[in-house]
C-alpha cells in the first residue's frame, strides 16, 4: 500500500501540491499500524522482519522523493537546483501511460545514481539473480517454527539472518533493475552496485532514503543553516538514528528485545569515527 501511495502521489501531483505534506500521514499510519501486528499476520520470522523494515523504508523513501527531493514527472526525477539544468523527460508527452511508468520508475529508484557501470549489464544481472535465489529459497523455505527457531537462534542472528536480509535485498534490486534494464525503462547508469564500502555507506540502496529525513529535518524543522558544523553533525546524527530505528524495529517486530538487537553500537560508533576524523583533518 505505501509503495503504490508513493508512485500515484509523485508520478500524478506537482512538487508544490499539499497532497505531497498531507499524504506522509497516512504513510506514517500505515508503518505505524502494521508493525505491533506484522507478527500475527505471518508465521515465517524472517518475513515479520522483512516487512516491518520495508514499512518503514517505504516511509523513508515517500519523504526522499515527495518531500525533500520533490520528484516531478516534468523532470523524470528530482527537481534540479539550478533551472539551466532542466532535461527533457524521456516519458513524452503529459498523458496517463507516461504518468504510470514515471509512477512505477519513483518507486523502484532508490538511489538517484548516474554513474556509468557495467557494459554487460543484462548478463551479469542475471547470473547475479541465479545464483541468489536458490541460496533465498533454501534459508527461508523452512516454514516450521520450530526449525526457524533453531536455525535462528539468538547466537546465530548475527550470521544467518543476515545473511538473508542480503540475499533478498540483492535478489529484489537486482529482479527489479533486470526489468527495467531490458524493457528500456532506465539505463544501466541508474543501477550502479548495491553494496559499496568505499563510499562511507555500504548499503547504497538506502543512502537516499536514509539520508533524506535527516536532510528534512535539519533544514525544513530546525532551520539550520546549509553547510554549517551545527548542520552537518546533526544531519549526521539523525542519519544514523534513523538507520539504527530501521534495523531496530526489524528486529523488534520479531520479539527481540530493544537491547538485544544490535541496532544502534554500529551507527553510534560510525558517528563518533567520523567526528574524530574531522578533528584529526582539522588539527
Amino acid at each position: 500500500m505505501q509503495i503504490g501511495l508513493t508512485g500515484l502521489t509523485v508520478g500524478f501531483t506537482k512538487p508544490s501540491s499539499p497532497v505531497r505534506p498531507a499524504m506522509l500521514i497516512f504513510m506514517l499510519l500505515a508503518m505505524i499500524v502494521y508493525i505491533p501486528t506484522a507478527k500475527d499476520r505471518v508465521d515465517n520470522i524472517f518475513q515479520v522482519s522483512w516487512g516491518t523494515s520495508q514499512a518503514v523504508l517505504a516511509t523513508y523513501q515517500y519523504i526522499d522523493v515527495a518531500l525533500v527531493n520533490r520528484w516531478d514527472f516534468e523532470f523524470s526525477g528530482p527537481q534540479p537546483r539550478e533551472p539551466a539544468k532542466k532535461l527533457t523527460s524521456p516519458y513524452g508527452t503529459d498523458i496517463f501511460w507516461n504518468r504510470s511508468k514515471f509512477d512505477f520508475y519513483t518507486t523502484s529508484s532508490f538511489r538517484n545514481c548516474v554513474t556509468p557501470f557495467e557494459t554487460r549489464f543484462i548478463t551479469s544481472a542475471t547470473l547475479h539473480l541465479v545464483t541468489c535465489y536458490p541460496l533465498l529459497d533454501a534459508l527461508t523455505l523452512l516454514g516450521d517454527p520450530e526449525k526457524q527457531a533453531a536455525l535462528f537462534a539468538e547466537s546465530r542472528i548475527s550470521l544467518l539472518s543476515r545473511l538473508v536480509n542480503y540475499l533478498v535485498l540483492s535478489t529484489s534490486v537486482t529482479a527489479i533493475s533486470l526489468i527495467m534494464v531490458a524493457t528500456g525503462m532506465s539505463e544501466p547508469a541508474w543501477w550502479k552496485p548495491l553494496f559499496n564500502f568505499g563510499n562511507g555507506f555500504p548499503f547504497t540502496v538506502l543512502k537516499n532514503r536514509i539520508f533524506a529525513p535527516s536532510t528534512y529535518i535539519t533544514d525544513n524543522v530546525l532551520k539550520l543553516s546549509r553547510g554549517s558544523l551545527v548542520s552537518r553533525y546533526m544531519t549526521l546524527v539523525l542519519t544514523f538514528i534513523f538507520s539504527a530505528g530501521f534495523h531496530g524495529l526489524g528486529d523488534i517486530a520479531c520479539g527481540i528485545p530493544l537491547h538485544k538487537t544490535g541496532a544502534s553500537p554500529p551507527p553510534m560508533a560510525q558517528v563518533a569515527a567520523i567526528v574524530v576524523d574531522d578533528l584529526v583533518q582539522y588539527m
